[in-house]
């Protein structure tokens, strides 16, 4: 399935925040417009032809890592069917625990 690039809006990136109460904003930021795709990554888990339900599906870009470092995570429905969207042209990594 082919993507087509859509026009939105991503945030900038920005790591330290001090927090003060008081009427201003919290931290106010510029956004940039880039171009970016996204695609539906979808399917039904299954172990030796058995369906996984309820079963978490995480999904990394590039090589499988630990769970807390996850790019996109989601959980299967009763039929083991699952679906997230990822960010495409990159190497998806995806592990599913039943």
């Amino acid at each position: 399935m082919a993507t087509t690039p859509r026009k939105a809006y991503m945030p900038k990136k920005y790591d330290s925040i001090d927090i003060k109460s008081g009427l201003i904003p919290i931290k106010s930021q510029n956004i940039v417009p880039s171009l970016w795709t996204n695609g539906l990554l979808r399917g039904t888990a299954t172990l030796n032809k058995s369906i996984l339900s309820n079963a978490a599906v995480l999904v990394w870009t590039g090589n499988v890592g630990s769970i807390g470092n996850a790019y996109a995570i989601t959980f299967t429905d009763q039929n083991g069917r699952y679906a997230v969207s990822v960010k495409t042209g990159t190497t998806l990594g995806i592990r599913i625990y039943s």
